[in-house]
């Protein structure tokens, strides 16, 4: 697999294969961010574009690709709907996450999140995670995913699937 790095002054890396350089938009260090490491809180935004599944097409699947954590908890990544969306469902495929907390928010921007759904997620030694959720009150824009806790010192996010129907646009 090709890596891409972006060095950070006093931080770690960000990986990303090469397929998906393009995708990374910026990085930057939250100062102030105390996690009782030597470790700065690293945040990355890059831009993901979801295509429609039909009956006649299949998804692209690289089993390959996934997000993985630095080893300080918690971790967090967003996902942006495109338009005002009902989640009915979500599928989350991990591995070595034991504390999962999902945040939604409904604002044009990345901003005013409210907690909406916490899980503690069986340890599944050797396999992936499969959390399925039935989702209540769904209406989002943004999701923040935020692993608060793991049972090892990472762990990783392989897949998240969201199904629903689109309300309507951003404005």
């Amino acid at each position: 697999m090709d890596i891409t790095r972006w060095s950070i002054p006093k931080s770690d890396y960000i990986l990303c294969s090469q397929r998906w350089r393009s995708s990374i938009q910026s990085a930057k260090i939250r100062p102030g961010a105390d996690r009782g490491s030597d470790h700065e809180l690293l945040i990355d935004k890059f831009r993901l574009k979801l295509k429609k599944v039909g009956k006649t097409t299949r998804p692209f699947r690289n089993p390959e690709t996934f997000w993985t954590t630095t080893g300080m908890f918690p971790q967090e990544f967003i996902i942006c709907f495109h338009k005002h969306v009902k989640i009915e469902k979500l599928i989350i495929r991990s591995y070595f996450v034991r504390t999962l907390r999902i945040e939604k928010s409904t604002s044009k921007e990345p901003v005013d999140f409210e907690q909406w759904i916490e899980r503690d997620l069986v340890h599944t030694e050797g396999q992936l995670q499969n959390e399925e959720i039935l989702a209540r009150d769904g209406h989002v824009t943004y999701l923040r995913f935020i692993i608060v806790s793991a049972f090892d010192h990472f762990a990783s996010v392989h897949s998240v699937s969201a199904e629903g129907i689109a309300v309507s646009n951003l404005s």
